[in-house]
């Protein structure tokens, strides 16, 4: 079956058929955003986006097999692969402020600077 590759294809030219496949996909968007290490609004609407982003880029004529299965498997993975960035992402930024931070204690405390 091709459904979904019909759908997209429909999705990329249509708003409605978009949210279509939003509302489709929205238990794994929303089991992503679960994952996040952040306000849960905030997560479901970064996974929504990047949901929005696979679904605009992805080539389908590239795809060897265009069956569903094969389809929701790389829409699967890719979204998972892109939660775990975020998530990196926003451990990672939280690290470098808390870094930043203690210098400028360090320094506050060293020179005595009104930083």
């Amino acid at each position: 079956m091709k459904k979904l590759v019909k759908l997209i294809e429909k999705a990329k030219l249509e708003k409605v058929d978009m949210e279509i496949l939003i509302e489709r996909f929205l238990p794994l968007i929303r089991r992503l955003a679960h994952k996040l290490p952040y306000e849960y609004q905030d997560a479901e609407q970064d996974m929504k986006l990047v949901f929005l982003e696979l679904i605009h880029k992805i080539s389908l004529r590239d795809m060897r097999n265009q069956e569903d299965k094969y389809l929701l498997k790389y829409i699967e993975t890719t979204m998972n692969n892109h939660c775990f960035d975020l998530c990196h992402k926003y451990y990672r930024d939280k690290a470098v402020n808390s870094r930043w931070r203690r210098q400028r204690l360090y320094f506050r405390m060293v020179f005595h600077l009104k930083i």
